[in-house]
């Protein structure tokens, strides 16, 4: 499970950092940036399977 925070720098950067629980068998997930206009949308797309008991 990918978390994380965004940190700002000054008025033209920022910083943005993600963590995941790196367990066996489980696929890293891909983390996407783009622009919307004046947002900076990041996604979090899952590569691992699952499981619903």
């Amino acid at each position: 499970m990918p978390v994380g925070n965004v940190s700002r720098i000054n008025s033209d950067k920022f910083k943005a950092e993600a963590e995941f629980v790196d367990l066996p068998k489980a696929n890293k997930p891909e983390i996407n940036v783009r622009r919307d206009g004046d947002k900076i949308v990041l996604s979090v797309s899952e590569k691992c399977q699952r499981n619903i008991l």
